[in-house]
């Protein structure tokens, strides 16, 4: 019976020895920028443990264009410490002046020099924020590491898949998000997933070799919840359609695993960041969910508002007919429901990773 459903087991010691020395190494691209998140020693750590596969590796064209299209935004998100810094600065200023402004001009017989304390600390304000914007500044300088990005585009140079059509791929999207096939569907509408999906496939096909995985995606359309392994589906799809078994890995469990097989050397601070950035990384994917069910959920009230001032409207020219349509009609905030589960899940979900979700919608 357990040879019929091969998707349910884990894999044997010797299969993920079979695909660790000689199966093709797929890349997402938050594994690659993640050299850019890292800090130096850290990212040779990386770069090293990639490298020593050699031309085993491969990046799908879709997670190419992923690393290159978010590699700014990575390098940009070192200034929010900074801003926040700048920020505290003003509040600081404000709060001073503000209690200032309350004070009377002399006290007791004595001036109280307003205008020269004010003057005092707007100054010191500016100068310590020069010096937050100076260190800002260099810190996106050293995390733009162009010697770092020479090293990947070279190395990648021919290790790269070829772009799949997109209205093909959306196609396919539109009959298999609705039903939940995965990957993909939990970024509906977005392609990205799947398409790096169709692009591994395709790839396990052409070469006939096993795939070792490494995402930092952590997304149900992907890993089944209750095994950590990839999800069963995706395992059998593969298997159908090229004959070759599929192992998924975390960034943080492939360097884990490549540390203890000897591939290339990992320090436990490596380690530590790699574990550090997936959580981050999860948590600001979440928030995006998390502001995008907002979104949705604020449409979704505006429609409801929208229809029942139609309703009064219809209810002064035809009452017979408002009745009929209070009477026959489905409930309006039956759609908020949904949504609603949706944005408690993630709230959930986020809190779990020590997050504070705003509590910013309401019925």
């Amino acid at each position: 019976m357990k040879s019929a459903y091969p998707e349910y087991s884990r894999p044997t010691a010797d299969q993920i020895n079979t695909i660790w020395g000689t199966g093709v190494v797929v890349l997402d691209a938050n594994v690659l920028l993640n050299v850019f998140r890292f800090s130096e020693k850290s990212a040779k750590e990386i770069l090293e443990v990639v490298e020593s596969f050699g031309e085993r590796v491969w990046l799908p064209h879709q997670a190419g264009a992923e690393f290159y299209k978010n590699m700014p935004g990575v390098i940009s998100a070192f200034s929010e410490p900074y801003d926040t810094l700048k920020k505290a600065v003003d509040t600081a200023i404000g709060s001073f002046t503000g209690a200032s402004g309350k004070l009377p001009a002399s006290h007791r017989g004595h001036p109280v020099e307003i205008r020269k304390y004010n003057k005092m600390i707007n100054d010191l304000g500016v100068a310590i924020k020069d010096v937050i914007e100076k260190d800002a500044a260099g810190a996106a300088r050293k995390q733009h590491n162009e010697d770092a990005l020479l090293r990947i585009e070279t190395f990648f140079e021919g290790k790269t898949g070829d772009r799949l059509d997109p209205m093909k791929v959306l196609e396919l999207a539109e009959i298999r998000y609705p039903a939940k096939v995965p990957p993909g569907f939990k970024d509906a509408p977005r392609i990205g997933d799947l398409t790096v999906w169709f692009e591994i496939m395709a790839h396990a096909t052409k070469e006939g070799k096993p795939i070792l995985l490494v995402t930092d995606d952590d997304k149900e359309d992907w890993w089944d919840k209750h095994s950590s392994l990839l999800r069963p589906e995706l395992i059998r799809e593969l298997r159908a359609a090229s004959g070759q078994i599929i192992i998924g890995y975390s960034n943080e469990d492939f360097l884990k695993e490549a540390k203890d097989r000897g591939v290339a050397f990992v320090s436990d601070d490596t380690l530590t960041e790699a574990k550090t950035s997936a959580a981050a990384e999860q948590l600001r994917s979440l928030y995006k969910s998390y502001y995008s069910a907002i979104g949705e959920h604020a449409r979704a009230k505006e429609m409801i508002n929208s229809h029942a001032l139609a309703m009064v409207e219809l209810a002064k020219v035809n009452p017979e007919d408002f009745a009929e349509a209070i009477h026959s009609g489905p409930d309006q905030h039956s759609h908020l429901v949904p949504i609603e589960k949706r944005l408690a899940a993630i709230a959930a979900r986020i809190r779990n990773l020590g997050g504070d979700p705003p509590e910013r919608w309401t019925r």
